[in-house]
C-alpha cells in the first residue's frame, strides 16, 4: 500500500477508515504520501482506527500541495497531537501552497492542551471552513480557547464541539460557565459561522439564556444544536424562533 501511494500520480481520495490501523501502519502510509510530491491527493479518511499520535503526519502536512480534507475522527489521538494539527491549519508557516478546508478530529483525546493549540491556529487561518472537535474532553478551558479564536477567525462556517463538558472545569470537576460566556460574546460578532453544534455540554438554563441573547444580534447562524444540555424546552423553542 505505501509503495503504491508513494508512486501514484493520480490518487485523489484515500479512505482507510475502520481498518484497525496502528501508528506503525499509518506511519508507512503517511510517509509514502510525503515522499510523493506529484500525488494529487485532496482527501484523506483515517477515521475509526487506532492511531494515538499525529507526529507521523507532520511531514505530509508540510509538503502536500493539494490536501484539502482530513478525517481522523474516532482514533485515540493524544493532547500533544494538537501541535501537528495547528501546523496543518497554517500551511503558510511551512511555505505550503495547499489549503486545508475541512478537519475532523471528533472522538479523540485532544483534551485541554490539544484543543488550545488548535485554537491558536484557528485564530490565524483564513482557509479552514469545517472543524469537528466533538467528544474530546476539552472542558471549559479548552472551550473558552476555541471561542476566543472565533473572534479572530473569518473563514469557519461549521464548528462541532458537542459532548465536551464545556460547562465543567475538567481538572476540578466543578461548574464553570466561562466557555459559554466567551462563546456567547463571540456569537454576537462572528460573521461567518452558520452551523454550531453544542450538544451534550451541560450548558444549563443560565448558559442557554446567554446564547439566546447573543443570537438576537447574529443573523448568520442557521443551525445551533443544544440538545442534552439541561435547557428547558421552552427556552430551546425561544432560541429556535430567533434563528
Amino acid at each position: 500500500m505505501s509503495t503504491f501511494i508513494g508512486e501514484s500520480k493520480c490518487l485523489r481520495i484515500l479512505s482507510l477508515s475502520e481498518n484497525e490501523l496502528s501508528n506503525d501502519g499509518a506511519s508507512m502510509i503517511w510517509s509514502g504520501i510525503a515522499k510523493n510530491d506529484e500525488i494529487p491527493l485532496t482527501s484523506i479518511n483515517f477515521a475509526g482506527n487506532k492511531i494515538d499520535t499525529a507526529w507521523c503526519m507532520s511531514t505530509t502536512f508540510r509538503t502536500s500541495r493539494y490536501l484539502e480534507s482530513v478525517n481522523l475522527s474516532n482514533n485515540i489521538l493524544n493532547q500533544s497531537s494538537g501541535r501537528v494539527f495547528a501546523d496543518a491549519i497554517l500551511p503558510e508557516k511551512w511555505g505550503a501552497t495547499r489549503s486545508l478546508t475541512s478537519l475532523d478530529l471528533g472522538g479523540n483525546n485532544l483534551g485541554v492542551e490539544g484543543s488550545s493549540l488548535i485554537a491558536r491556529a484557528l485564530g490565524q487561518t483564513d482557509r479552514l471552513r469545517l472543524l469537528w472537535l466533538d467528544n474530546n474532553r476539552i472542558g471549559a478551558t479548552g472551550g473558552a480557547s476555541i471561542a476566543r479564536a472565533l473572534r479572530e477567525n473569518e473563514s469557519l462556517t461549521m464548528l462541532d464541539i458537542s459532548n465536551n463538558m464545556l460547562a465543567l472545569d475538567v481538572k476540578r470537576f466543578s461548574l464553570d460557565l466561562q466557555a459559554v460566556k466567551v462563546l456567547a460574546a463571540t456569537v454576537k460578532s462572528n460573521k461567518t459561522l452558520k452551523y454550531l453544534y453544542l450538544k451534550g455540554n451541560q450548558i444549563g438554563i443560565s448558559g442557554g439564556k446567554m446564547l439566546k441573547e447573543s443570537l438576537r444580534e447574529n443573523r448568520q447562524i442557521q443551525i445551533i444544536d443544544l440538545k442534552d444540555n439541561e435547557i428547558p424546552e421552552g427556552l430551546q423553542n425561544d432560541i429556535s424562533t430567533i434563528l
